[in-house]
């Protein structure tokens, strides 16, 4: 009797690598620009009369400045409310922008 031959498994398939994701896009959220200073401690000041009135808000350097931004707000509506309660309680004219929150890396 001739030995049948068994046939090899089949090989095993190559993993695949999942390429790297892409960077994640910065989300954008409504803001207001409330001031810009070329000293930090100038900023952190007018940051404090943000937080005094119970606004959210944060510093960003861009730049050679150091600029206070307040928000981010979820919609633009409310951001217009916080810059007219700005312009009546600090007597400040904050402009409306969009801000770039990071995404996860």
């Amino acid at each position: 009797m001739v030995p049948v031959p068994t046939p090899e498994p089949p090989p095993a398939p190559a993993e695949k690598t999942a390429a790297p994701a892409p960077p994640a896009e910065p989300k954008k959220e409504h803001g207001l620009l409330v001031g810009k200073s070329k000293g930090y401690k100038q900023a952190q000041r007018l940051l404090a009369k943000l937080q005094k009135q119970k606004i959210p808000g944060f510093i960003r350097r861009e730049g050679k400045y150091y600029k206070v931004w307040a928000g981010p707000f979820p919609t633009p509506e409310a951001a217009a409310q916080v810059q007219k309660k700005l312009r009546a309680s600090l007597k400040i004219c904050p402009k409306p922008g969009k801000l770039a929150i990071p995404g996860p890396k």
